[in-house]
């Protein structure tokens, strides 16, 4: 299965370690999740004594206001989390959660789909799941819906099998025929170079002739016929949104458009243009702001916003500086954003590999994960404090941001919250993604609960 969909967790961009943290998330998660057993947190469940009644998290106030209730099951299940999602397309309300049920002895892969079964099955395909199925939509990238390929069509005729008799080739009369030719107005014409050429090949012309003669001469060649062909290939794409031409391409790298349809976000190769980021009806040129094309679209969680963020290239010299002291390299990052402006952001010690977060507004934030030092638009605004015990803690893709850089906190592996001035909310959250309902930035996530599965959701 793919792991791209990880409820959100992994929302925006990506880097080549984030498997591996992302395992390490779900390994330590995978412990938690359906012990009988755990810590006296208030969410949690108690441990069960033979006659008294066992206090579920589920069945306290704990979910007040912030857990749904929104599936039960008869049989022993687990929750798929990489193959469930919160948020269906343009319905961002909507959830699908693929469940592997037990009862009887009998194992399956059950659907849901809104609240509704949909579907079981004894192997789990990718056309089975709704977040597949769905993908193209909303903030997964808009491949799968919003981009069409123009094709051009192609015909190739066939021809039939021939029969070719050849000759010997008479050397002197080739020459004589040669020695004829120096004396025409085309041979008068050659440029020096050319008549070189000639002479040359006149010269040649006897053992040019055995060789041919030899070789090809006074045979019976059979030429195969070949079969029509026909087909077509991709000569460009369009993005159409609701009806809407944004442009074509000849390439693109990245495409987002919001659920609601009212924002889409590309960067590709235009076919007037060259490299062009595109926001809604607005083309910025980016060779015309300084820009090559290498870098990447960062989005907000609702795709109501992106920017286009590339790496300023360095120097040998400069390269060759970073690798004495790579630790405390400096990288500088060029942001283009929808208003056409161009901001630069600094970064230091992160190997050249900066995981960018767009708020609601349009503040780029930046997380150092070593010092916990939080950036927006370069400018140092607060400090997460740093867990020895999480190195994985303040990856990119655990931080969640709301409208203002201010709204920051980031998902820990035991299911906290934890925020720049020092506060833990132990929420029990697992696998969260983050949306924009009415205007406000929503963290949801599934729970289960015994036979029961819980939607929790917490604004912020």
């Amino acid at each position: 299965m793919k792991p791209y969909l990880l409820l959100g967790l992994l929302f925006l961009c990506a880097s080549g370690s984030d498997a591996q943290i992302l395992k390490k998330l779900k390994d330590k998660i995978s412990n938690t999740v359906d012990k009988k057993t755990t810590d006296t947190k208030p969410e949690t469940v108690k441990t069960e004594v033979p006659g008294k009644t066992s206090e579920q998290w589920c069945k306290t106030d704990t979910i007040a206001g912030i857990y749904e209730s929104v599936y039960s099951s008869t049989g022993k299940f687990s929750i798929l989390y990489d193959e469930s999602c919160l948020g269906l397309g343009a319905d961002a309300k909507g959830y699908s959660m693929v469940i592997r049920e037990t009862t009887g002895g009998k194992s399956e892969y059950v659907v849901i789909e809104n609240g509704k079964e949909t579907g079981r099955y004894p192997e789990m395909k990718d056309e089975y799941i709704p977040c597949r199925k769905s993908a193209g939509q909303g903030n997964s990238g808009g491949y799968g819906k919003y981009v069409i390929a123009d094709s051009t069509k192609f015909a190739v005729p066939g021809s039939q099998s021939q029969t070719i008799n050849t000759k010997n080739i008479d050397a002197k009369k080739a020459q004589q025929g040669m020695e004829i030719a120096k004396q025409t107005d085309e041979y008068k014409k050659m440029s020096p170079e050319e008549k070189k050429q000639f002479d040359e090949l006149m010269k040649n012309m006897p053992a040019l002739a055995a060789e041919y003669n030899n070789n090809v001469g006074n045979k019976t060649i059979e030429i195969p016929g070949n079969k029509a062909v026909s087909g077509a290939y991709v000569s460009g794409y369009r993005i159409v949104v609701n009806k809407k031409e944004y442009g074509k391409f000849t390439m693109l790298n990245g495409v987002f458009v919001s659920s609601d349809e009212k924002n889409v976000f590309a960067l590709g190769v235009d076919q007037k243009s060259g490299y062009i980021f595109l926001a809604n009806d607005k083309k910025f040129v980016l060779t015309q702001k300084g820009f090559t094309g290498s870098g990447r679209l960062i989005s907000n969680a609702a795709v109501s916003n992106a920017v286009y963020a590339e790496m300023k290239q360095k120097t040998a010299e400069e390269m060759e500086k970073d690798a004495k002291d790579f630790e405390n390299a400096k990288y500088v990052y060029r942001i283009l954003k929808r208003d056409g402006s161009v901001t630069e952001i600094t970064v230091t010690g992160n190997f050249g590999n900066a995981e960018f977060k767009l708020a609601n507004n349009g503040s780029v934030v930046y997380v150092n994960p070593r010092s916990g030092e939080i950036f927006a638009d370069g400018k140092l605004t607060g400090k997460f404090k740093v867990d020895s015990n999480d190195a994985d803690a303040l990856n990119a893709k655990t931080i969640l941001l709301g409208d203002t850089p201010d709204k920051i906190c980031y998902y820990s592996s035991d299911g906290s919250l934890n925020y720049p001035d020092g506060t833990k909310k132990n929420m029990g959250i697992f696998f969260p993604s983050v949306s924009n309902l009415n205007g406000k930035s929503v963290i949801s996530w599934f729970r289960k609960c015994n036979n029961e599965i819980y939607i929790g959701k917490m604004s912020f």
